[in-house]
């Protein structure tokens, strides 16, 4: 397992999205950007196998429906980034124009931006604006608290607050 930032590890139930069907399991979508999070849409059911480890609680014969996207489908990604959208809108953050991964909201003539990738976030402003938005956003939606950011989506970051610099 990877490491989060904030050192812990994770396990996750992963769909093995590569046995999906184009029409029959999912529609092709161009994906922008916690899989979790997305619903179904059009309605979608999907099911899975029993996962190992817990075929002893059910029946041979049963299947699984599931009720919200997992890691590994292929509509995940999508129905995650509309869930962020949606928070970002409730949270009156606008998306960029230019890169649909970048939100922004001036608040009291600052500026705060909520960068996306996939499911890693990063907010970035004043500091007492950015905790205000922490809060808003973990209202929304579960969320590690990582902390001062070290590293993001694999790349180390380096700060000089004398210099003004990242």
């Amino acid at each position: 397992m990877k490491p989060k930032a904030n050192r812990t590890k994770h396990a996750r139930l992963n769909a093995r999205g590569y046995e999906q069907v184009d029409g029959l399991h999912y529609m092709v979508r161009i994906v922008m950007t916690a899989f979790l999070n997305g619903r179904f849409q059009n309605g979608e059911r999907l099911f899975m196998n029993v996962p190992q480890g817990f075929a002893k609680f059910y029946p041979s014969d049963v299947l699984l429906l599931l009720l919200r996207t997992i890691y590994g489908l292929k509509q995940a990604a999508m129905q995650f980034w509309h869930a962020l959208l949606a928070a970002m809108t409730d949270m009156t953050f606008k998306r960029n124009k230019a890169d649909p991964c970048l939100y922004f909201n001036w608040i009291g003539g600052f500026l705060i931006l909520w960068m996306s990738w996939v499911d890693d976030c990063l907010v970035a402003g004043p500091g007492d604006l950015v905790q205000e938005a922490k809060k808003e956003m973990m209202l929304q939606f579960e969320c590690d608290k990582v902390g001062e950011m070290d590293k993001y989506v694999g790349c180390k970051v380096e700060r000089d607050l004398e210099a003004c610099t990242i």
